[in-house]
């Protein structure tokens, strides 16, 4: 998909079945109160522009979905931000080391994983819910949500921050 002019996606959903990079943006993208699933079978380059729900979901397979095009951008999530569907995908924030803000809630689901960036920050100003794992050497802050699961949450050397009136519950394994 190649944006030239502008798209307002309005409160539709646009699915991208492609892999490699199949999001180009030389205009605007207006995410409205969308929602944007890329659903690749195949390694993804997750365009860095501002969604309102982004939805990272294979549809079978095992892939890693790398976040941004090149280092030093910001993927903005207005509302939701969901790592499932029907693959095993890992969702790799550390290559390309993007700022991540989710306004909503960050959902890791089952055998998928999400790769923090060791320079960057994930802020999430929701709830974040892990049935599958977070994992590197970064820093994830959640502001005034809870962190529940019972999945893993692995920051080997990096620091993960609840601020507000947020709690950690669950039955996982974490390491932070």
């Amino acid at each position: 998909v190649s944006i030239d002019g502008t798209l307002d996606l309005g409160s539709k959903t646009l699915e991208i079945t492609s892999s490699g990079a199949p999001l180009s943006i030389s205009g605007t993208l207006t995410a409205s109160s969308s929602t944007l699933r890329y659903s690749g079978t195949s390694n993804t380059t997750i365009t860095p522009v501002t969604y309102y729900n982004l939805e990272l979901a294979p549809s079978s397979g095992t892939q890693t979905y790398t976040l941004g095009t090149t280092t030093g951008q910001t993927i903005t999530v207005n509302n939701n931000f969901t790592l499932g569907g029907a693959g095993n995908l890992t969702v790799d924030a550390d290559t390309r080391d993007p700022i991540i803000n989710v306004t909503g809630n960050m959902t890791v689901g089952s055998g998928d994983t999400y790769q923090v960036s060791n320079t960057s920050t994930t802020t999430v100003t929701g709830d974040v819910s892990v049935t599958g794992t977070i994992s590197g050497g970064g820093n994830v802050t959640v502001q005034g949500g809870d962190v529940t699961g019972n999945g893993t949450i692995n920051l080997s050397s990096g620091t993960l921050t609840l601020s507000g009136t947020g709690s950690l519950g669950g039955s996982g394994n974490w390491n932070y």
